[in-house]
C-alpha cells in the first residue's frame, strides 16, 4: 500500500466516521425508546411500530454508509 493510498483510506475514514456516528446515536435512543414503551409504558401499537419503523430505516442508512464505504475504499486500490 503506497502512502497516497494510506492517506486516501483515512480521509474515508473520517468522513465515515461522520456520517456514520450521529445515525448510531440515533439508533441507540431510538432503541432505548422502544424499550422503554415495551417495558414501562404499556405502548399501544402503534407507538412501538412506529419507533421500530424508525430504527429500521436507521439500519438500512447505516448499511448503506457502509457499503459505500467498502466501495470508495476498494475503488482506491483499483
Amino acid at each position: 500500500m503506497t502512502a497516497d493510498q494510506k492517506t486516501q483510506i483515512e480521509s474515508l475514514k473520517v468522513k465515515h466516521s461522520k456520517e456514520v456516528t450521529p445515525l448510531k446515536n440515533e439508533l441507540a435512543e431510538k432503541l432505548a425508546h422502544l424499550k422503554t414503551l415495551v417495558l414501562l409504558i404499556n405502548p399501544t401499537g402503534m407507538q412501538s411500530n412506529k419507533t421500530i419503523d424508525e430504527i429500521t430505516a436507521l439500519r438500512g442508512k447505516i448499511m448503506k454508509v457502509n457499503v459505500n464505504h467498502r466501495l470508495d475504499v476498494s475503488s482506491i486500490f483499483n
